[in-house]
This record gives C-alpha cells, structure tokens and sequence, in this order.
C-alpha cells in the first residue's frame, strides 16, 4: 500500500500541468467584399462605406468607395478586388460599441434626377445625394471565423440560416431598405434611420438590393496578412481614424482628414445671383 501511494503521488504531481494562458487578442480587422448591387440608378454611381460608432454618433473609420457603372455592377464582377477592402486596426471597445456600416449611395450625373437631359450639349456632372443605407454589424462582431454574406434591401425583413450542423457554419442573410430624404438632412440621413425616425425609402425595385460579404480577422496586421496572403492580394486598406487601440513602435500617422458634410448659404438679396462655388 506505501508503495502504490507513492507512485500515485508520483504520477500525480508528474501529470500536473499548468493551464495554458491564452493571449488575449486586443486588435481587429473587419474584411468587406461587395458582392452585388442590384438598384438600377440609371446614371454612374458612387458608394461610399464607412464603418460608424451609433453610441457616440461620430465614424470611426475613412471611407471606401466603390464605382458602379450606369450599365450595371456586371461590367465590375471581373475586378472584385476593387470592391472588397479590410477596415484596419479595430480595438475590442469599437466591437462592443453599436458598431454600423453606412451606405452613402450618390448618383453622378444630372443636377436634377427629373431633368432629361436631352438636347443638352456639354452637360455638367454632379455628383448628387441618391440614398443612404444603415446595417448593423452586431453579428459579424461576434467570434466568427467564416465570411457572413449580408444583403442591403430596400424592405426590411431578418432571416436566420444555419448550414451544417456538425461544422457549425452560420450564414447570417439581412436585408434593410434603402432610405431617401431632403439634402439638407442627407449628412444625418444615417443617424434617423438608427433611431427608427419616419423617413421615406427609394420606390421602385422592392426585391433587389447591396450584397455583400464580412468577416472578422484577429491580431496583428503583419500577423494576419501572413496568416492570409491571398485576402491581402491586390486589396486596399481603410484605415481606421486616429490610432489604433494598441500602438506599436514605429508607427507614424500625420493625417488630416477633412469630409464637407453640409454647407449653408445666404444669397444676400433677391438680385443675387442662385449659383454657389465652394472651393
């Protein structure tokens, strides 16, 4: 009985081992691809992504852009590099933040979208306020490693689909309305349409809308740039504004950021003139 104690104490205090300690990951990097857009604008078009903190109403990162012809996003499926981007240097806060992705939808072209243009020679293009729309990114925060495809709509409904069991694949489809409002509001447009505020969505076109695809990427940047070499191939970054939560030795950023959200302009009398430069 001594004998069988011992070895028993023996295996016990040789098989003792100490927990691993996982290192807690303090950096993240949200992947987006656009995948479709289906609005018929009838004019070239620019979308404007940006990722945007709905507690303390303010952005949090640049914003990407993705240029779609008025023939169509067909003629753009051969670079989808173009349309996908990463959002650097996401911090734990900015995920447990109301974290949303904003949609600004302008339409280039005709300074009024009734005009016909027609008999018009050496037309101006204008780069005018079309739509904005507003999705929540509450989901692709959570802990997944695979790409959630998530769709823009013009009239809401949510949809949950569960893939295989046994892999536990999530595919998460959301479909949000695309709003419209007066332009003098266009630059809040987004922030309404969060508090559920009445505003008016874009008629026509109820079954189409902006598909695209999100994944979250943990740790460092170089890190995960190694980790995924082919994500990162002929692929733009869009930084996140101001530092990131963890400041690394050597990193230099001497950016100024300036956006004109909105302007407001007296015309001085009745005899002034309607038109209005802004340099």
């Amino acid at each position: 009985h001594v004998q069988s104690a011992e070895n028993s104490q023996g295996a016990s205090a040789r098989g003792t081992l100490r927990r691993k300690e996982h290192k807690k990951v303090l950096t993240h990097h949200l992947y987006f691809c656009m995948r479709d857009f289906g609005h018929s604008v009838g004019e070239d078009t620019e979308i404007y992504f940006s990722l945007f903190d709905a507690k303390r109403q303010q952005y949090l990162s640049e914003r990407f852009l993705v240029r779609i012809s008025k023939e169509g996003f067909s003629n753009y499926v051969e670079k989808m590099h173009s349309n996908c981007t990463i959002f650097t240097d996401l911090g734990n806060s900015d995920l447990s933040r109301d974290l949303y992705m904003i949609a600004h939808v302008m339409r280039c072209g005709r300074m009024l979208y009734s005009d016909s243009g027609k008999n018009k020679t050496g037309t101006a293009i204008y780069r005018r306020p079309h739509g904005v729309a507003v999705l929540s990114l509450a989901e692709a925060a959570q802990d997944h490693a695979e790409e959630l495809e998530m769709t823009f709509k013009k009239y809401y409904y949510g949809e949950l689909k569960c893939g295989d069991e046994a892999n536990l694949t999530l595919k998460v489809s959301i479909s949000l309305q695309v709003y419209q409002g007066e332009e003098k509001e266009f630059h809040q447009l987004h922030e309404q349409i969060i508090r559920n505020n009445k505003c008016s969505p874009l008629p026509g076109q109820p079954n189409y809308g902006i598909v695209v695809s999100l994944r979250i990427l943990h740790g460092e940047l170089s890190q995960v740039r190694d980790e995924n070499p082919l994500l990162f191939k002929n692929i733009c970054l869009t930084k996140k504004l101001g530092f990131s939560d963890v400041i690394m030795p050597g990193d230099v950023r001497n950016d100024l950021y300036l956006k004109l959200e909105r302007g407001e302009f007296e015309r001085g009398g009745k005899s002034t003139g309607k038109n209005i430069e802004v340099k």
